[in-house]
């Protein structure tokens, strides 16, 4: 499906859209299908949902409770960090723990997704199709998780970089024993801004 994938260059909407064309969207028809995947992705985290993206991972929100000391970057004093909400991206088959605190409950799954941008194209075909949008962004993210240091941007949304964990003893989950973790890639996420929004919208939930 990915034609044009570069690791060195920056995914953003533009390259999304740039894919679809080559896909047999018009321009009009890419442009306004990815502006409906991001807002609709927006709007549900703003929902208390959880993103599920298959076969790559999560955004997820968790209440963070307040309390522990921390320091104040600016001044370096002391100070009792506040009650917040963290918005993280978690590879498949993480943040389930019961640690990560969310009341909601909700998941906006790919083939849910898939459907709500579907309702959003006119005239659709065999290739231009919500499937496709969907299937696009997420084959272009699982394609930069091969590469330490690629990087996606989404305005509004926020920013996704690939990097390097390395191997460590972990832990299995069911027996508790100890597990030699080899190298991998993992795909860490910054909300920037979004974040502010995330806070004030879903934080008077768990107060």
């Amino acid at each position: 499906m990915i034609t044009n994938y570069d690791p060195n260059k920056v995914i953003t909407k533009s390259v999304i859209q740039g894919e679809l064309i080559e896909n047999g969207f018009t321009v009009r028809q890419a442009k306004e299908s990815v502006e409906f995947l991001f807002d609709t992705i927006r709007e549900h985290i703003l929902e208390g949902y959880t993103i599920c993206f298959t076969n790559l991972g999560k955004i997820k929100h968790t209440f963070k409770e307040g309390g522990r000391p921390v320091r104040n970057p600016k001044s370096n004093e002391g100070m009792a960090m506040d009650d917040t909400i963290a918005l993280r991206f978690y590879q498949n088959g993480r943040g389930n723990s019961k640690n990560h605190v969310n009341k909601f409950d909700k998941k906006l799954n790919t083939s849910d997704l898939i459907d709500l941008v579907d309702t959003s194209i006119a005239i659709k075909n065999e290739s231009v199709n919500g499937k496709t949008v969907v299937g696009t962004f997420i084959s272009l993210m699982l394609e930069m998780k091969k590469h330490e240091g690629s990087r996606c941007e989404i305005r509004g949304l926020g920013s996704f970089t690939t990097r390097k964990r390395h191997s460590r003893i972990g832990r299995n989950p069911k027996t508790g024993e100890s597990v030699s973790v080899d190298d991998k890639y993992e795909i860490y996420y910054k909300a920037g801004k979004f974040k502010e929004v995330v806070i004030e919208t879903l934080l008077k939930h768990y107060l």
